[in-house]
């Protein structure tokens, strides 16, 4: 008789071991070809009472699925790699398939794909709660700081200048180094395992690791950078140009460190970079979706590149969005219009996902902000003495010039590495790369040095 539940039928059944943490309540797997949400685990009771598995879709990078702790690669053919650190039963294989997106409610803005992300903190923090009760008959320090309110799961112990210093006199100082639960705060904040278990390089060459790796790094960048402009289009939009101002500096110095990314992997020989390179398949930055967004938000509209993440569910949706709606620099331009600058509609009226056309007039706003904002020796007026234009107009400026500089050195990390070979997205390599150098953002800001 076929049985009437395959799915549960080939899951390995573990009996329950207390005090594994989120290795026991949440390490499991799914069955090879299943999604994994919503399926019966194989032993109830490893998860404590009234913690719940995560249900629903997990989204996450393409061709990633999550189903509690287990995150496995995408790729097929691959051998299991060895992930430092990482405990037993976090990677496992997974067909090549995607999640679903998230549904949404229509007026909210759906928020950047996040990487898989788990229930590993919630069922820890269950697990912590019971093995923290059983130490201490209460759930308090146990007598040694180390439970209780330390992990950060409770409301009480989430963390507070008091409780901090409590468990400092307690410890005379000393750090904490024994958590209950078999993960620590750290871990279970940053998602730790999580995101040390997603490098799954293609070939045996070494050089592929940092390459891999400061990928990753860079796109967590593209992200951090998308999520700070747009905050930054929002203040235009309300008014708060000191605010801002503000988080244009900290995103000017974002931008930096995402340069300094160039100076890594330009340390890669053109043999090291070619021993992998073949791995790469058609794999291409330009494929980066997040790269894309920060275009779209930062003013460079260009509908074509959006076509390659048409079809990718819970990203499609997202690189729409951001091609049509305001960028920044609209935001900014409106800002000027409400300040009573006179500008034509064309530039305030327009379809936001099409290119942005340079405006004489707003040249000659952008050079009037300069001239009624600076103080008699040349350099900005303060804020509250109407300075905070200038101050605007500089903090964008900062921004354009560091993105000009990210591509320079990208133009000159490819030439160096693989000289004029075509790239493998498709295009001619540098010859493409040193086009699109060439692109400046706030076109007017630039050409506004010129009558001043």
């Amino acid at each position: 008789m076929a049985d009437p539940q395959p799915h549960t039928a080939r899951l390995r059944r573990r009996p329950h071991r207390p005090g594994r943490g989120c290795a026991a309540a949440a390490g499991r797997g799914t069955p090879q070809g299943q999604a994994g949400a919503g399926a019966p685990l194989s032993d109830a009771r490893s998860v404590p009472s009234g913690v719940r598995r995560a249900r629903g879709p997990q989204p996450g990078p393409a061709g990633l699925a999550g189903a509690g702790t287990a995150v496995r690669p995408a790729a097929h053919g691959l051998p299991r790699r060895t992930v430092p650190g990482r405990r037993r039963g976090v990677v496992r294989r997974l067909p090549r398939t995607v999640r679903p997106p998230v549904r949404l409610g229509d007026d909210a803005r759906p928020a950047v794909r996040r990487p898989v992300r788990t229930r590993l903190r919630e069922v820890a923090c269950g697990v912590r709660r019971v093995t923290a009760a059983n130490h201490s008959g209460d759930g308090d320090t146990g007598g040694d700081g180390n439970y209780g309110g330390g992990h950060g799961c409770e409301p009480g112990g989430k963390g507070s200048d008091a409780e901090r210093a409590r468990l400092a006199a307690l410890r005379d100082g000393e750090p904490l180094v024994e958590f209950a639960g078999g993960s620590t705060p750290y871990i279970d904040y940053q998602s730790i395992d999580v995101l040390l278990s997603l490098q799954q390089p293609r070939s045996d060459a070494p050089a592929e690791l940092p390459f891999y790796v400061l990928g990753q790094v860079k796109e967590l960048l593209f992200k951090l950078l998308y999520e700070e402009l747009v905050r930054v289009r929002s203040l235009l939009a309300e008014d708060e140009v000191w605010q801002a101002t503000w988080v244009l500096r900290r995103v000017q110095r974002e931008a930096g460190l995402l340069c300094s990314t160039w100076d890594v992997l330009g340390s890669l020989a053109p043999t090291e970079f070619n021993a992998f390179r073949d791995s790469l398949g058609q794999a291409s930055g330009l494929q980066s979706y997040m790269y894309r967004m920060v275009e779209y938000v930062l003013g460079n509209k260009d509908p074509r590149l959006a076509r390659p993440h048409l079809g990718v569910p819970g990203v499609a949706e997202q690189v729409r969005r951001a091609l049509e709606e305001p960028s920044v620099y609209d935001a900014a331009l409106a800002l000027l219009a409400r300040r009573g600058a006179p500008l034509p509609a064309t530039a305030l009226e327009r379809d936001w996902s099409q290119p942005y056309a340079p405006s004489d007039a707003a040249e000659r706003a952008w050079a009037q902000v300069y001239a009624k904002g600076g103080a008699p020796g040349g350099g900005p007026s303060r804020p509250e003495s109407g300075g905070e234009l200038f101050w605007l107009a500089e903090a964008l400026a900062d921004v354009a010039e560091a993105m000009c500089r990210w591509r320079s050195l990208h133009l000159l990390t490819v030439e160096r590495i693989i000289g004029t070979k075509p790239g493998t997205g498709g295009t001619h390599g540098v010859a493409w790369l040193r086009r699109v150098s060439e692109h400046r953002f706030f076109p007017d800001l630039w050409a506004a040095r010129g009558r001043l």
